[in-house]
């Protein structure tokens, strides 16, 4: 017997035929008109805010003061904290940053002691394990991940503030020097965009407190002096919001707390103020939580259009653009790339792929992209992947799939890119799904979807993949049926359920999660 609403949740969140229960009877009651309050507005893709370790008062003391170990997580959409399992070790002064779907807590203070320690969190799991140590002992450092490296910058390594820099390889799960900074500095910013890292303020040798700002290149290990902030500043949050990085709070050379908020606009270099925060906060943290919808206006307005008319492209958005790749152009197959600035509201032609494709499959993962199958100008279906980093410009071939498939659904779920249906050179609707494991590079067949389908959509929400619509092969003696089923993959399991059918049956459709 449940005797609460938390209960409930919580039952549900641990079995997972309830979970897809919940999905369909919720499902169910929106297409019907039934919408509760606090679902509203709706919150884009990520949908948890992590607080890791820190320093707990209990009371006006300085000397009260001690690390914790508490790890809790805001569910962004109910609105509620959750206690975790928490840290091993208790740390302040450390650094958190995102790879592959798992936290990592780095470095840090306890008990005055520098630690060089490591700790990985796995949502799926919901446990903290031991990972890879640092090179050396970090605290009030800087650390962020770029494409599938994470990188720890300067602070204090033992009682010396210094200016290297780590890199961590998750597949050879090893830390390296891989850098110098061009100063020494320690509780600074440090954040990743479009595959730059910005190194903000924070304090020099001297304990000045900095305005300076540089930008760092890991490919081409290349520092760039960037616009100073308006106000020096140390110890404060750094977050990134519609490609713009803040930084909030913090501290200045008169040890005073600050209320004061930037932002920068990395195009035009510029910093300006925005509103300050309520109250002055120093060792803060923040993030930014993607837009809300506001089902008040509940419309479509007309955006910039592209610069060629394009038709079975693929599409995606990496940081703060959206880039679109191939596909029909007019009446010819083209392998030109547009990308579109929100910020200029401007679409701009920018690469080219190195081959001609069209109705395949393109997925961002981490900063890459990975264009999948589709055809080519000879109306081939591909069975090649390639990836695009955006920043280098840089093309790489990587492990075929198994099938060779055009017009398929693709989504990514724990990590991993799946690639759902589609059609083969027979021209046959394929039921058949595969997985792509990004670290290892390997293509692995999963179970099949029920019902073979092409021009299918797909998309990950709540840990199960979902695939919508589209329509079967048809032959010389019958047409292609366009589908209304929904089915719903749950990994854990690797089997298949059906959902509750579209409302109109619909192919060649797209699908976003909001």
């Amino acid at each position: 017997v449940l005797h609460s609403h938390k209960e409930a949740i919580e039952t549900i969140e641990k079995n997972k035929k309830l979970n897809l229960i919940a999905i369909n009877c919720h499902n169910s009651l929106v297409n019907n008109g039934f919408y509760e309050v606090r679902w509203q507005p709706r919150i884009n893709a990520r949908k948890y805010i992590y607080v890791i370790g820190g320093m707990h008062q209990s009371t006006h003391r300085w000397n009260d003061s001690k690390p914790v170990a508490i790890t809790e997580r805001l569910d962004i959409l109910r609105g509620q904290w959750k206690a975790l399992p928490t840290l091993q070790y208790p740390r302040s002064c450390h650094c958190i940053a995102v790879l592959n779907g798992q936290l990592y807590a780095a470095g840090g203070e306890c008990d005055s002691l520098i630690l060089d320690s490591v700790e990985v969190y796995d949502p799926q799991n919901n446990e903290w394990t031991k990972g890879k140590s640092l090179r050396q002992p970090r605290s009030c450092f800087g650390m962020c991940a770029v494409d599938s490296y994470i990188y720890a910058f300067g602070g204090w390594i033992g009682n010396l503030v210094g200016n290297s820099i780590e890199r961590f390889d998750p597949i050879t799960n090893e830390w390296n020097f891989y850098d110098k900074l061009p100063d020494i500095r320690f509780a600074m910013g440090v954040i990743a965009v479009e595959g730059l890292v910005y190194i903000i303020g924070g304090f020099n040798e001297q304990n000045r407190v900095l305005r300076s700002v540089v930008s760092y290149n890991p490919v081409t290990h290349e520092f760039k002096s960037l616009c100073d902030m308006i106000q020096s500043r140390a110890y404060f949050g750094c977050t990134v919001l519609h490609g713009m990085i803040y930084v909030v709070g913090g501290t200045n050379d008169n040890n005073a707390a600050l209320s004061s908020v930037e932002r920068y606009n990395i195009n035009e270099n510029v910093w300006s103020r925005v509103s300050n925060t309520p109250k002055p906060r120093i060792s803060s943290c923040a993030c930014a939580v993607n837009e809300f919808y506001d089902p008040q206006n509940n419309e479509w307005t007309k955006g910039k259009s592209l610069r060629q008319p394009r038709s079975c492209f693929g599409m995606c958005a990496v940081d703060s653009y959206i880039y679109a790749f191939g596909g029909w152009i007019g009446n010819l197959v083209g392998n030109s790339i547009e990308r579109f600035d929100p910020i200029t509201n401007e679409w701009n032609f920018y690469d080219k792929l190195p081959d001609i494709r069209f109705a395949m499959g393109v997925i961002a993962v981490e900063g890459l992209v990975y264009i999948i199958g589709g055809f080519n100008e000879q109306n081939r279906v591909l069975r090649s992947v390639i990836s695009y980093n955006p920043v280098t410009h840089e093309f790489k071939s990587l492990c075929d799939m198994i099938q060779s498939r055009a017009y398929f659904g693709c989504t990514v779920l724990h990590g991993m890119i799946y690639v759902v249906g589609g059609t083969n050179d027979n021209n046959a609707a394929l039921s058949s799904v595969e997985r792509y494991n990004i670290n290892e590079n390997v293509w692995s067949r999963v179970s099949n979807t029920p019902k073979p389908r092409i021009s299918s959509c797909a998309c990950a929400v709540n840990e199960c993949l979902l695939v919508f619509g589209g329509k079967t092969s048809g032959d010389e003696f019958s047409i292609p049926v366009t589908l209304d089923s929904v089915d719903i993959f749950d990994p854990e399991s690797n089997k298949w359920n059906e959902s509750i059918p579209l409302p109109t049956s619909r192919s060649e459709a797209a699908v976003a999660v909001i």
